[in-house]
């Protein structure tokens, strides 16, 4: 696979399959970011609306269209892919369908520089993570805030967030999105070989937990994460049925947990359950 160096510090990474209707409202809010120093990379998955159109239509330097052939990997293996190919000083996973705050890449990189000159080690893995407002199709505003829907304390999430951090439940859940974080280079160094089991965003949090990296919260939102009919998260349903197939997908989810918690080299289905229960009694608490 040919490598691309990146010639500014961030390289947003975009991961594209059939998004023409909510796209070009993505790509114009990453055009109109406070901070320039950044190149988006959109690879597609094999498109058939005009996704292809929409991005071929903007004509600025700043926007590289990815081709290597590389189709009908699914939305994990396209961005891992993309990620393996760019050669840069930051990353940043970026959805087709969200909106961005015009701060969002600067407020992260700002974060960014502030833990890399606090780091004892200059080469540890960093994560920066922010919270993301849920929104509907059209940009009304659902949940507010991901990571404090409770309206909690500074102190309160604070504490919340780094109970959440402890490696053995970042090993089952995914806690932050993919399109909330910025990541330094010397997350590839852990990440690769990839192992497709997980989605990407969970693997790269897990990795940095795992090799005493740092994942550094932002509390405020920065984006809007819109929820539509094809893709949907976070939203319960009412009523017999649904309850019934939640419980049925409860236990797939479980079983498939503790299935990547062994692939990733955990002990016990005991201590699975264990970090488990921990997990939803922090949700709980907090």
């Amino acid at each position: 696979m040919n490598k691309i160096r990146n010639v500014t510090s961030v390289a947003i990474l975009m991961a594209t399959y059939n998004g023409e209707k909510y796209l070009r409202e993505q790509i114009d809010s990453i055009l109109f970011q406070t901070c320039a120093d950044w190149t988006l990379y959109i690879q597609d998955d094999g498109s058939h609306d005009h996704t292809l159109d929409i991005i071929h239509s903007y004509d600025d330097a700043r926007i590289v269209f990815v081709d290597n052939g590389l189709t009908k990997q699914g939305a994990c293996m396209n961005f891992m892919s993309l990620l393996n190919m760019v050669e840069s000083e930051y990353y940043m996973f970026c959805d087709q369908d969200d909106v961005w705050f015009k701060d969002k890449v600067e407020k992260e990189l700002c974060r960014m520089k502030e833990e890399e000159m606090s780091a004892s080690n200059q080469s540890l893995p960093i994560i920066v993570h922010t919270d993301r407002a849920f929104v509907d199709k059209t940009l009304n505003v659902i949940m507010p805030s991901e990571l404090n829907p409770h309206h909690i304390s500074a102190d309160k999430l604070s504490r919340k967030m780094e109970l959440m951090k402890h490696p053995s439940i970042l090993a089952i859940y995914t806690i932050i999105g993919g399109c909330t974080m910025m990541m330094n280079h010397a997350i590839k160094e852990i990440v690769f070989p990839f192992i497709n089991v997980r989605m990407h965003d969970s693997v790269c949090v897990m990795a940095v937990a795992n090799a005493g990296g740092i994942i550094s919260t932002i509390t405020e939102p920065t984006m809007y994460y819109r929820i539509h009919s094809s893709q949907t998260c976070g939203i319960g349903k009412s009523g017999l049925l649904p309850k019934f197939l939640h419980l049925f997908d409860s236990y797939k989810r479980n079983m498939r947990g503790f299935y990547i918690w062994k692939v990733y080299g955990k002990d016990s289905f005991l201590r699975f359950l264990y970090f488990r229960i921990k997990y939803f009694l922090i949700l709980r608490l907090f």
